[in-house]
């Protein structure tokens, strides 16, 4: 409870959600009949024992997890000088995802590790590229780390980072961007070519792929056509993505404050942007299937562009009076970056049940690594359906099963990593293959 209050004590306009136990209507006519037989030292029995089942209930409850995407300037070897600002920043807000863009090579990754995060989280691999790139860290109790692949454009590597989710096994693919900045259509010709080339991967993903598509945008209105392209429904693909801010026009505005994101100064230094808030550069947007509230459900009303309280338009973050933060938290915000992070919740909705996690015990994939053939068990004997997905989402084999023990030929799949995905019973379990 103290860490969920903590996550969201500087925004006033965010109610906190919280995880609610599962409950028994039962349980107190249960206790009635109990309660006349049992003696004391029964009922301190009785009681540990409820202890025990309500924590082991909320284990399997709905998880809220929490994603933080941020530009953060530029970060190298040499910036540890700023990691005392992001410290106070990530340790309010707790994110259980932290996604970052300007991340210059793998001694940026570390550093900002080592002087800003803790071990409770783990840095996901990390690719150099062409320009800045962007890294990922995450709670290591909550999710674990599948894979790292670049989409390659001409500008800036787009960064596929796929994570299982600890507490229901679903797989979760984050698209983290940093597309051409600057105004004028040369510019925006090139963000269009840049999201044509996330599009062509995110169109070939099935609907039941859940993903989400977070970084700085440098998108300045509704009109451009990067943001049409990201949003468009198409009508037979699911590869669009969905703002949960319906902005119309131009976005450097008044009447859009509370959702810029850059910048949060008014003078130079340090490098960087300045000119004071007043574009609404970094976004977190969701695929379809998050949006409809499936096994992953994006929170209505938690998207946040962190420190923003809708007063500071043209303005620095951290000129009193800021209603949504401390002074301590806006000059953290000022110093650290020329980018607000933006924080966002969603929601794991299917985590299996006792029996379904049972059942998935009894389910085998062997041999892994394999070559040429892998053999599956399953608890059942009801006919199964069988999907190799890449690590884009894409499914490459698809194949029906007979329950009990089946063989699948997956000789002509090429060589890496794969998600074989099983559904028996209307219960989906995955699996990670490594084909040789």
């Amino acid at each position: 409870m103290e860490q969920l209050v903590a996550r969201w004590a500087h925004n006033p306009k965010v109610a906190s959600s919280s995880l609610a136990p599962a409950t028994n209507k039962n349980l107190s006519e249960v206790l009635e009949g109990f309660l006349v037989f049992i003696t004391i030292q029964q009922m301190k029995k009785l009681l540990s024992i409820l202890l025990l089942c309500t924590m082991a209930s909320l284990s399997y409850s709905q998880q809220t997890i929490s994603l933080m995407s941020y530009n953060i300037l530029n970060y190298d070897n040499n910036s540890g000088g700023r990691s005392p600002y992001f410290k106070t920043i990530i340790d309010s807000l707790n994110p259980d995802i932290l996604v970052v863009q300007e991340v210059i090579y793998q001694s940026g990754v570390d550093l900002f590790y080592s002087t800003v995060l803790n071990s409770t989280y783990t840095a996901g691999q990390f690719l150099t590229g062409f320009d800045t790139q962007n890294a990922i860290f995450f709670k290591n109790s909550v999710f674990s780390f599948v894979s790292n692949n670049a989409i390659s454009t001409a500008h800036r590597d787009i960064n596929a980072f796929t994570l299982q989710h600890v507490g229901t096994g679903d797989t979760l693919l984050i698209y983290a961007l940093h597309l051409k900045s600057s105004q004028g259509s040369t510019n925006e010709d090139k963000r269009t070519a840049e999201v044509g080339e996330l599009r062509w991967v995110t169109n070939q993903l099935s609907y039941s792929q859940h993903f989400i598509v977070c970084g700085d945008f440098n998108i300045y209105s509704a009109n451009e056509q990067a943001y049409i392209d990201l949003t468009i429904d198409d009508g037979s693909t699911f590869g669009h993505v969905i703002d949960p801010f319906s902005m119309t026009g131009t976005w450097n505005n008044g009447a859009y404050a509370q959702y810029h994101t850059q910048c949060p100064r008014t003078r130079s230094f340090g490098g960087g942007s300045t000119g004071g808030m007043d574009d609404r550069f970094d976004m977190i947007l969701f695929s379809q299937s998050i949006s409809d509230a499936s096994k992953i459900d994006y929170v209505n009303g938690s998207t946040w562009a962190v420190g923003n309280d809708g007063n500071h338009y043209n303005d620095s973050i951290n000129q009193p009076p800021n209603s949504s933060c401390s002074q301590n938290f806006a000059n953290a915000l000022h110093y650290a970056a020329d980018h607000l992070p933006v924080i966002a919740e969603f929601i794991f909705n299917s985590p299996l049940s006792v029996n379904e996690r049972s059942s998935k015990n009894t389910i085998k994939l062997f041999p892994n690594p394999a070559t040429n053939q892998i053999s599956i068990t399953t608890p059942s004997q009801e006919r199964a359906s069988i999907e190799i997905l890449d690590l884009c989402g894409k499914a490459v084999l698809t194949e029906t099963i007979e329950g009990g023990r089946s063989s699948v030929n997956i000789k002509s799949l090429a060589k890496g990593p794969y998600i074989v995905r099983i559904i028996q019973n209307s219960i989906s379990y995955e699996h990670l293959l490594l084909k040789q």
